[in-house]
C-alpha cells in the first residue's frame, strides 16, 4: 500500500502530490534515521537504503528510467 502511488497517495486523499516528493519523503526517513544511529549507521545499512530509495523511484516514477 505504502509504495502505491497510483492509488491511495496519487488517487486518493493526497491527489495531486507531486511523485517526487513522495520519493523524498522516504530519502528524509533514512537521513533521520542516518542521525539517530550515529556510529551504527553502517556501510550495509546505507547500501541497503540507498538500493531501496532506487526502487521506490523506480516505482513511484517508472517513466524516467
Amino acid at each position: 500500500m505504502i509504495l502505491s502511488p497510483n492509488r491511495a497517495h496519487f488517487g486518493g486523499s493526497c491527489a495531486g502530490t507531486p511523485r517526487d516528493l513522495f520519493v523524498a519523503f522516504f530519502a528524509v526517513i533514512a537521513g533521520t534515521l542516518r542521525e539517530i544511529l550515529g556510529v551504527e549507521w553502517t556501510v550495509e545499512i546505507d547500501v541497503a537504503w540507498q538500493k531501496l530509495l532506487r526502487d521506490i523511484e523506480s516505482i513511484v516514477m517508472p517513466d524516467l528510467d
